[in-house]
């Protein structure tokens, strides 16, 4: 049977740097099974996998109560 399979697990962890900036940092792992031809039709018997073990990193800053700033990188799996 071909089918797509995804599996993920993640962990964060963040820190007040001062009172208006946090920083959150983490990594991300994933893994993805699917057919290996399934972009062109029929489909055919045979499977791929990717595993991908991805950083993450974000910024919060808070300067003035009407404003805030975010900012994000990543890097995972395409699906």
């Amino acid at each position: 049977m071909l089918y797509f399979e995804r599996g993920t697990a993640y962990a964060y962890y963040s820190i007040k740097v001062v009172d208006p900036l946090v920083l959150l940092g983490g990594v991300a792992y994933d893994r993805v099974r699917y057919p290996e031809n399934f972009r062109n039709p029929p489909v055919t018997p045979g499977e791929a996998e990717r595993e991908q073990i991805g950083p993450k990193a974000a910024l919060t800053w808070t300067p003035a109560a009407p404003v805030t700033v975010r900012g994000a990188y990543s890097r995972s799996l395409g699906g």
